[in-house]
Parts: structure tokens; C-alpha cells; sequence
């Protein structure tokens, strides 16, 4: 996925994550207003018995139990009743009194936790101070009181009054949504916080990979440098062929291009182009610079040039191949080159390309006892010894960058480059 279509995505996500909790929100909200104003109403209704009911569950009722008789006179009776208030519901009940309405024959003599109006001959039962204001879910409030009547009676009316307090905790709607409100909530902080981490982690490994960057890139200006440095002294040897290590190099990268390899790997044939003669720095000047033909002897230490700039790199680590591409440079295709006579795919890849590059140079440039060769020249003798000098494989795309002008734009760009600025060669 790309970055922009990441950050449309994140953006989507949060839009969508921000519309459900406000949705939540305003339907919380909604629904605890609608329980805090259905808290303030004052709820009355009449009981019309004192019976215990059969089904006690979710009610508010007064009972009444007649617990003792006794006789006073011929004509009136003496009662004792225990009562109780209770609320079974699931709510509070506040502010709250209960009105037990006697018949006008009946004298209340005492009572405990009650209240007696005689002007109006009732009791009423309320939220004293002393009882608690609220009668909690499950709770029970007692009372009693003794009476003469002169007759037999049953109490039956009671009015009830109060606000039932219903917490919002007890709403299963509203614990519901609260569970999902705080569910997404959670979520969206776990995913803003795993966002903010991993942005955290791509922010600090990128971080890290422009440190390493700039480690490369000094590595690979002291490498160049090495490098510039002994092509200098190489080119100081063998004055005849100077700039021939730097044509090498970028025929080398060119041709590595060609075959389609990465661009490291092309970086890398350049650097090897332009190191693959440091072993001529062993080589007295005499017989390097020597104008008329070599004897068997002399012929034989300019063949050393590749041991011995491969025993001048055994330290240098950094570039494994580079080493490879000095020894075997030399090799034939066939088996017929030297040092070690390899054949085929057993040269290095590196030395096989170099060979080709560093043909053509030979062929392209003006010698002591010899001009250079034509195009067309250069050419047919590639094809001449391609499998036999040459890799077979890396001669067809040599030849398509003479034909197609490339290794002459190269040229071009050598001549017009200073002689010691090799930053603008690596980029030919």
C-alpha cells in the first residue's frame, strides 16, 4: 500500500472511530438525562390491601399484621400492629411517606416509628431522619402502634408517596453502551498508540538508515580516494597508457549495465576497473616503459603485475571480488591466458568483464608500436575471440554499446572530465 493511500486509510479510520463515539456519547447522554428527570418525579399511588403480597419482587408495599387482642370493656377492644415498609425494587426510594387511613371508630393510644395525625385520624410514616431519607433496594422500614376500637375493622387503604432513585448503573441499556462506548475508546487508544509506536519505530530505523547512509558514502569517498590515489601513481608509471585504468573502469560499469546487473554491482566493476593494474606499481619503470619487444625474462615480471597486486590487496577486505578482479584479469576464455590458466566460468565474473574492457582499451588506443584500430577492426576481432580470449556472453553487449555510441559518449566524457576528479567518472 502506498503512503498516501496508508494516510487516507488512518484518516478514514479515525473519522469512522470519531462518528461511533460521538454517537455513544449523545445516546449516553440521552439516556442518563432521561433517568436523572424520571428521578424527580414524585410517584403516588394507593395500596388497597395490607396483606403481604404473594409475589414480593420489584414493589414498594406496606404490610400490616395484627399481633395481639385484649379486651378493655364490653364495648372496645385493645390491638397491637406490627407493620413494615419495603421496597424490593431495584431503585432507591427517597423522599418518600406512607398514609395509613383509620376508620373514625378507631383511638390510636401509642406508637413507635410513626407518626399519629388525631385531627385527621391517620398515621403517616416518612422519611424521618432518624429512619435514613432513603429506603435502599431490599431495605425495610418497621413500626407499630396500639389502638381501641369499639368494633372489628380492617385497615385497607394506603397511600404511598415518594421519587423512586434509579441509578444509572442499573440500567442495562445504559451499562450497555457505556461497555461499547469505552470498548471502541480503548481500541482507538491502542490503535493510535500501536500508529504513534510503529510510526515511532519507522521514524528511528529510517533514522538509522540515513546514518548508515552517510557511513557508506564516507566509506565510498575514502575507498574512491585510495583508489584515485593509486591511479594516480599507476598512471605516473606508465605514462603512455595514462587514463587507461579510468576508461577501463567505466567500459567495465557500462558493460555490467548491459548484462543487467544492480547498480552496486556496477559500482563495484568500476572500482575494480580502475585498481585491476595496481600490481604495475612492482614493475621497474624500465620494462614497463620499455618502447622495443620484451625478452622471455622481461615478459615474464610483466606477468606478475596481477600476483602482485593481489598480495598489495590482501588487507583490503571491504571489497572481497576486487582482489580477484587484479589476479585474473589476464585469463583466457580457453584456459590460455595466465596466471593461473583458468577456463571458462571458473575466471571470476569480475575478471571476464575486465578482460573485454581492458581488450577494447588496447585495441581503441595509439601504442608505441602500433596505432589503434578501427571500429569495424575492433569489432570482428571481438567476435573473432569471443569463447576463445572472451567470454562469449559478454562480448555481444560490448559490441552493442560500440555500435550503439555509448562507449563513445564515454570516451567523450572522459576527455572532458579533469584528470582528478573520479567522482564524475563513477557516474559515466
Amino acid at each position: 500500500m502506498l503512503k498516501g493511500d496508508k494516510k487516507n486509510l488512518h484518516t478514514i479510520i479515525k473519522l469512522i472511530i470519531t462518528i461511533l463515539l460521538s454517537i455513544l456519547l449523545v445516546t449516553e447522554s440521552f439516556l442518563l438525562i432521561g433517568i436523572l428527570l424520571e428521578n424527580q418525579k414524585v410517584q403516588s399511588y394507593v395500596q388497597i390491601s395490607t396483606l403481604e403480597p404473594s409475589n414480593i419482587d420489584n414493589r414498594l408495599f406496606l404490610g400490616l399484621k395484627r399481633d395481639a387482642d385484649w379486651n378493655i370493656s364490653k364495648t372496645e377492644k385493645g390491638s397491637i400492629y406490627e407493620g413494615f415498609f419495603t421496597n424490593t425494587t431495584n431503585k432507591n426510594f427517597s423522599d418518600w411517606t406512607a398514609v395509613i387511613e383509620l376508620p373514625e371508630h378507631v383511638d390510636v393510644i401509642s406508637t413507635w416509628n410513626i407518626n399519629y395525625d388525631k385531627a385527621k385520624n391517620i398515621l403517616v410514616l416518612d422519611n424521618n431522619p432518624i429512619r435514613g431519607t432513603v429506603i435502599k433496594p431490599g431495605g425495610r422500614v418497621s413500626f407499630g402502634f396500639v389502638i381501641n376500637s369499639s368494633k372489628d375493622f380492617v385497615i385497607e387503604k394506603v397511600t404511598i408517596q415518594g421519587k423512586s432513585i434509579e441509578n444509572p448503573f442499573s440500567n442495562a441499556l445504559f451499562v450497555l453502551i457505556l461497555i461499547i462506548f469505552f470498548m471502541i475508546l480503548l481500541m482507538s487508544v491502542t490503535y493510535i498508540l500501536t500508529r504513534k509506536h510503529a510510526e515511532y519505530k519507522i521514524k528511528q530505523l529510517r533514522k538509522k538508515e540515513e546514518e548508515l547512509k552517510k557511513q557508506n558514502d564516507r566509506d565510498a569517498q575514502l575507498i574512491e580516494q585510495t583508489m584515485k590515489t593509486f591511479v594516480q601513481f599507476i598512471d605516473a608509471k606508465d605514462e603512455y597508457t595514462r587514463g587507461h585504468s579510468a576508461r577501463v573502469a567505466a567500459y567495465s560499469k557500462a558493460i555490467t549495465k548491459e548484462l543487467g546487473y544492480d547498480k552496486k554491482f556496477q559500482t563495484d566493476m568500476y572500482y575494480m576497473g580502475l585498481m585491476h593494474d595496481i600490481g604495475k606499481l612492482t614493475i621497474p619503470d624500465e620494462i614497463l616503459n620499455k618502447t622495443s619487444k620484451l625478452s622471455a625474462s622481461e615478459w615474464a615480471i610483466i606477468q606478475l603485475h596481477t600476483t602482485n597486486g593481489a598480495d598489495l590487496l590482501k588487507n583490503f577486505t571491504i571489497m572481497p571480488e576486487l582482489k580477484n578482479a587484479v589476479l585474473y584479469h589476464h585469463e583466457r576464455y580457453d584456459g590460455k591466458g595466465y596466471i593461473k590458466q583458468l577456463k571458462g566460468n571458473d575466471i571470476p565474473l569480475c575478471a571476464r568483464i575486465i578482460c573485454v574492457a581492458d581488450s577494447y582499451d588496447a585495441m581503441n588506443t595509439n601504442r608505441c608500436y602500433r596505432l589503434k584500430f578501427s571500429t569495424e577492426r575492433i569489432i570482428m576481432e571481438l567476435e573473432r575471440c569471443a569463447g576463445k580470449q572472451f567470454d562469449p556472453k559478454i562480448v555481444p553487449a560490448m559490441i552493442k554499446l560500440i555500435k550503439s555510441g555509448e562507449i563513445a559518449a564515454i570516451e567523450r566524457k572522459l576527455i572532458l572530465s579533469s584528470d582528478d576528479d573520479l567522482t564524475s567518472v563513477v557516474n559515466i
